[in-house]
């Protein structure tokens, strides 16, 4: 399935009214936590690139996002 890669750099704004596709990987520093609850209720898959920092990646984990793309995996291994 065709999935919605989100938030280039220099993006000022995400908009995902049109909610056409399952799967979002959307840009970590510009999605706000009110949206990835919000495409999540509606059942949507969201993908966040790219986070490095550990303080961001665990909150974004407890918000239950699917996956989270990174330049540093050891960082987060579990």
């Amino acid at each position: 399935p065709v999935q919605a890669l989100v938030g280039e750099d220099g993006c000022a704004h995400l908009d995902f009214s049109s909610f056409r596709f399952d799967t979002y990987n959307v840009n970590a520093g510009l999605i706000t936590e009110d949206q990835v609850r919000m495409l999540k209720s509606r059942g949507k898959t969201v993908n966040l690139f790219t986070i490095n920092d550990p303080d961001m990646f665990q909150r974004f984990s407890a918000l239950g996002v699917d996956g989270i793309f990174t330049d540093f995996p050891q960082r987060f291994a579990v």
